[in-house]
């Protein structure tokens, strides 16, 4: 059964990726949108994930079926060879410890058969949860994507700003873009830039400028569903800086 506990791993080895929240983060490479708003390649990963773990995990029930075949197979012919064993020691022609060693394997045969029988059901509940999770995620977006169309012109609004004031407070930086990401239900607002990098923050005047910004633009931050403003890598892996909306 041990098949059942590496698949059971790999879901929860998946499901246990937290972002950070707290000042800088490095981020790996290819963590970077290229769409106007999109969940990170994390949540990305984890919904493919579970469709890993629900295949992995019917292939899993369809080699369990069968041998649990087998072993109602044995069992029958276990109850079978017991019912000779009762005659013959009626009759005294096999001793009392041949007798036991025939209940014995009936018992141990039974007993394999309520496992496999376990191992299905929990193979189900797991899938089940799984289904559930999906459907949840599915819901979570549905509303999001409705949310994010209402959103749409304070977003273009906001970024065409941030885009602006990072450009000038960067002039030897050419094509600073910005974008919008989002995780779960919360959103970031990014300027991107292949030098923008986890420690962009701490030279230049780039920091007070972000930050003098998010007190300008609170209140249409937080009417945006923005919860953090910052810098971010496009493409190099190399990180970004940001402040929470607070």
């Amino acid at each position: 059964m041990k098949s059942l506990a590496r698949i059971s791993l790999f879901l929860v080895l998946f499901s246990l990726g937290v972002p950070s929240f707290f000042g800088q983060e490095t981020k790996p490479a290819g963590d970077h949108p290229r769409d106007y708003v999109r969940s990170t390649d994390a949540n990305t990963m984890l919904a493919k994930s579970r469709k890993d773990f629900e295949s992995a995990t019917n292939d899993y029930k369809e080699t369990l079926k069968k041998h649990l075949q087998s072993l109602e197979t044995d069992v029958q012919w276990k109850t079978e060879a017991l019912a000779k064993y009762k005659e013959l020691y009626a009759a005294n022609m096999i001793s009392r410890w041949q007798l036991e060693e025939g209940e014995t394997a009936l018992v141990e045969a039974r007993k394999k058969v309520e496992e496999a029988h376990q191992h299905l059901a929990e193979a189900d509940r797991l899938i089940a949860e799984t289904k559930a999770q999906d459907a949840r995620e599915q819901e979570e977006a549905r509303v999001a994507a409705k949310r994010e169309q209402a959103l749409r012109p304070l977003w273009q609004r906001l970024r065409a700003q941030f885009r602006a004031l990072v450009a000038a407070s960067n002039p030897n930086f050419n094509f600073i873009d910005t974008t919008i990401t989002r995780e779960g239900t919360s959103y970031s607002l990014w300027a991107t830039h292949s030098f923008f990098n986890s420690l962009s923050f701490d030279v230049g005047p780039t920091a007070r400028v972000v930050s003098r910004w998010i007190d300008l633009h609170r209140a249409e931050l937080k009417k945006a569903g923005i919860d953090r403003v910052g810098l971010m890598n496009k493409g190099q892996g190399l990180g970004s800086c940001w402040f929470d909306v607070e």
